[in-house]
């Protein structure tokens, strides 16, 4: 796993529904987007964990770059994956076949902030969601 970013304690307002922490809501998206779409689908939301001062996201993979470090040419390349990705994902949800992504949507939807997007392997994922 990569580590992508760091969120200090507090500095994250909580956006998705109560009675979840971030790990079990990423169990929950991650096994439903996995079953129903694919695991590549899933590889979009970072993984969250205990970090030493607030909440780490990490992905697999082996390479990583920023939104802000890619060029044009891959800044587009990745908004372009990103929006198909949320096409399916919206899909998803409003299908009613995964509950846990259908009451998590209004937040996924939303790309917290341009310095939450990655490109790991040449794929979207989003940090901090």
């Amino acid at each position: 796993m990569i580590p992508l970013l760091l969120s200090p304690a507090g500095a994250l307002r909580p956006v998705l529904p109560p009675g979840r922490d971030l790990a079990a809501w990423h169990a929950a998206l991650v096994a439903e987007v996995a079953a129903h779409l694919s695991p590549a689908h899933a590889a979009l939301l970072a993984r969250p964990g205990p970090g030493p001062s607030g909440t780490t996201w990490s992905a697999a993979g082996t390479a990583f770059l920023r939104y802000a470090d890619l060029n044009q040419a891959d800044r587009r390349a990745l908004e372009a994956a990103l929006a198909a990705t949320l096409s399916d994902l919206r899909r998803l949800a409003e299908s009613g076949a995964a509950p846990a992504v259908r009451e998590a949507w209004p937040t996924l939807r939303e790309v917290p902030d341009l310095g939450h997007l990655f490109a790991v392997d040449g794929r979207p994922v989003l940090a901090g969601w």
